[in-house]
């Protein structure tokens, strides 16, 4: 027993060693709302694909495209380890890049993104649901940037006034998109959920610096 304890802390230390921060934080290629070279509303589909099947730690096997509702056509790939972040996907208008969404899951938390990117204009919370389970979820907007930061609850849908966002928490998602075509991206509904299209109505003021979140 105490062999396997000591194991696994060696396992967990050299894992913490080698492990990079997330995809989204080391970026030093372009700013956001560009992410690898790849700049929603300027690259095109054909440039997206090359630049991702020569980016190390996307597994090029598993890139694939795929249509969703609204004809939504996207990229979707896994990254590889020592990478901490998960899945990674690409939306495409009119053959060009209009979002990229980079599934961190806990890689960086809310902290370190608005230290990159800034207090965000607005909070919007929400019922997100999968495979028949929901959840309190929160997204962070920066329409005029381009961004949008997931965090997911704990709490579930009836108690979405008591869901509070603070600086410690992990980040689900990190969302990067052509500020122009924001409303049209929510009313898709493919990337923001399927309750999107009113998100700006519903969305709440960002607290002010110094204020409780």
């Amino acid at each position: 027993m105490i062999f396997v304890l000591v194991v696994g802390a060696a396992m967990e230390l050299v894992r913490s060693m080698t492990r990079r921060p997330s995809v989204v934080v080391a970026d030093d290629l372009c700013s956001p709302p560009c992410w690898n070279g790849i700049t929603p509303g300027a690259t095109s589909r054909e440039e997206a694909y090359s630049i991702l099947a020569a980016t190390r730690g996307v597994e090029f096997g598993t890139i694939f495209d795929e249509t969703r509702v609204a004809r939504t056509a996207q990229f979707s790939w896994f990254f590889s380890p020592p990478i901490p972040d998960s899945t990674g996907r690409v939306y495409f208008a009119d053959e060009q890049v209009a979002a990229i969404l980079i599934g961190t899951y806990g890689s960086t938390d809310i902290s370190e993104v608005i230290d990159m990117l800034g207090p965000p204009a607005a909070q919007w919370t929400h019922c997100a649901s999968s495979r028949g389970r929901e959840w309190a979820q929160t997204v962070l907007l920066w329409p005029e940037g381009g961004y949008a930061v997931v965090v997911d609850h704990r709490s579930s849908c009836p108690d979405l006034g008591r869901a509070r966002v603070t600086g410690g928490d992990p980040v689900a998602q990190v969302l990067y998109f052509q500020s122009s075509r924001f409303p049209e991206l929510l009313r898709t509904q493919s990337i923001f959920g399927p309750d999107s299209e009113g998100a700006l109505a519903s969305a709440q003021p960002w607290p002010a610096a110094g204020s409780t979140r």
